[in-house]
């Protein structure tokens, strides 16, 4: 049953590197093999597929020298002018192989070219990310602080010149959480949701976070959080009522006697919402009804299939 959703996942999802490897992992050896050669061969930018395929060390490094052809190859390209695309797969490839000035140096130019193509900016605080849990990991806490601080120094800029781009304003809080204190993580989700109002996914971000300090803060801290989700969802109620993923949240957060009921007034509102009706394949499931909550489900992603939340879900049921 698991091979068959996988299958149909990637039917929806050809490029998903996850599915491929779970597939693979479940399959026997010559089935992943030929799964995982297929895969290589419809996406060979996808080097993680190239590591999987191989776990002998002697191959793997055959499969190494093979994406280091491809990286030049990119590299080359790049020199040329090519596409905002190009530079990010480049950089890509050189990640996966290691190469961290090869990277850093082709993000850097490829934004010099392309100063407002946020994935490069993503990755370039990605890059600084790694780096200082790499230094953390060595109990080297002053490069630690020192990549993080070039980290949110990445997302700033990239900010500047894409300020509606949701995914650097949560990375650049994340920083700020990590670095800083919970007060100043809001200040941030603060300032992002005044330049990009009414957004569901910074809304999201903000209650999860006064969620989970709720679960490990002091009293004082646990009092002010719990008021913080309340006030959130009043706000999101009000700012994005017709929003599936917020309901969806809520729902979860609710009084387990109550999800139901508020599962009904989500669906009337959201209609055919996909995150809402995944919650209510959990409520379902939850209660006993295993087989009509994967019925709903089903349902869920055959009708929304790119979203990989709901097949992790499915899986999961």
């Amino acid at each position: 049953n698991r091979i068959r959703v996988l299958k149909k996942g990637i039917r929806y999802i050809p490029d998903s590197v996850r599915l491929y490897k779970a597939l693979a992992e479940l399959s026997n050896e010559e089935d992943a093999s030929v799964l995982l050669n297929s895969a290589i061969e419809h996406y060979p930018l996808h080097v993680e597929m190239w590591f999987a395929l191989e776990r002998n060390d002697e191959k793997a490094m055959l499969l190494l020298d093979k994406a280091r052809q491809r990286g030049v190859t990119l590299a080359k390209a790049c020199d040329r002018g090519v596409t905002q695309r190009v530079w990010m797969k480049s950089a890509l490839v050189e990640r996966e192989l290691g190469k961290i000035e090869e990277e850093r140096e082709l993000l850097l130019e490829g934004l010099k070219q392309f100063p407002s193509f946020y994935k490069l900016w993503l990755m370039l605080g990605q890059l600084e990310d790694r780096l200082a849990e790499r230094a953390k990991k060595q109990g080297q806490y002053e490069k630690w602080h020192a990549h993080k601080q070039e980290a949110k120094s990445v997302y700033c800029s990239g900010l500047k010149r894409c300020p509606d781009c949701i995914p650097l304003w949560l990375s650049l809080a994340k920083i700020e959480k990590e670095t800083s204190d919970f007060s100043t993580f809001r200040a941030v989700l603060t300032v992002a949701q005044e330049k990009n109002p009414k957004n569901p996914e910074l809304m999201l971000a903000s209650i999860r976070a006064e969620v989970v300090q709720i679960s490990k803060g002091d009293p004082f801290q646990q009092k002010l959080s719990k008021r913080e989700v309340d006030l959130w969802i009043c706000r999101s109620m009000q700012e994005c009522p017709k929003s599936g993923i917020l309901w969806a949240t809520i729902i979860d957060l609710g009084p387990p006697h109550c999800r139901q009921i508020m599962c009904g007034v989500a669906l009337a509102i959201c209609e055919e919402d996909p995150h809402v009706l995944a919650a209510a394949a959990k409520i379902l499931w939850a209660e006993g009804s295993v087989d009509d909550g994967r019925m709903v489900l089903n349902s869920v992603v055959t009708a929304f299939p790119d979203i990989g939340d709901f097949w992790a879900l499915f899986y999961k049921l």
